[in-house]
């Protein structure tokens, strides 16, 4: 009834049962990852889009900085000035004279 079969023609069955067993079982796994290149690209994309913004605009917004900067620079000196003033205006009240223990 039953039909010997060579024990190696059942190891190699064996072996590509084996082999497809783990290639879809690996396949499975990954399958979720599939889409990694596509964002991948997506970010060089964007990240080279950015530094080709920063380079067009770069000369330009440091120059506006350093503007920016001057006029800070002289409203924080009108400002200092200004502060002294109305502290030397100020009316301070006179400490009340400590008496010492003898």
């Amino acid at each position: 009834m039953f039909v010997q079969t060579d024990p190696t023609l059942m190891t190699l069955l064996y072996k590509i049962f084996m082999g497809i067993f783990v290639a879809g079982g690996i396949a499975l796994v990954t399958w979720p990852f599939r889409k990694l290149s596509a964002i991948h690209a997506e970010l060089t994309a964007q990240r080279e889009n950015h530094l080709t913004h920063i380079e067009a605009h770069g000369k330009e917004q440091v120059d506006l900085l350093g503007k920016m900067c001057a006029s800070l620079e002289g409203v924080r000196l009108d400002l200092k000035e200004q502060t002294g003033f109305i502290q030397a205006m100020a009316i301070l009240p006179k400490a009340a004279p400590t008496r010492r223990k003898r």
